[in-house]
């Protein structure tokens, strides 16, 4: 990126992570990253066979020159009078975590810090 698009803190990377989809954890984490160092990375535990909105979305990413969201959905639930339900999110965040958007940069200092996680 480049311009102002691309200042100190503005989000370079937004990922959400699926494995084979036929696997338990199938979009379990998502990750931004930011040119200043910036790693943060959400986990969940996805429901297998579930119905989730938005055309089956468990994660949902968004992101501009001011923002940027990563959003996960917890799947659709009919509830009685008195039931709850809940959905746990796990936050890490990495600092001086260098990512300049090349695969390589992603598998020697992004994945690393993913799989540190649960």
């Amino acid at each position: 990126m480049e311009g102002d698009a691309y200042r100190e803190g503005t989000p370079i990377a937004l990922d959400a992570v699926a494995s084979d989809p036929s696997s338990a954890d199938t979009l379990s984490y998502s990750w931004q990253a930011t040119k200043n160092g910036d790693l943060f990375i959400k986990r969940f535990d996805p429901v297998p066979d579930a119905m989730y909105p938005d055309f089956g979305c468990a994660v949902e990413l968004f992101a501009n020159d001011l923002i940027a969201e990563v959003e996960t959905v917890a799947p659709l639930t009919t509830l009685e009078p008195g039931e709850s339900a809940s959905h746990v999110e796990r936050w890490y965040l990495f600092s001086g975590v260098q990512f300049d958007g090349t695969q390589e940069a992603l598998e020697k200092n992004v994945l690393p810090c993913v799989k540190g996680t649960r």
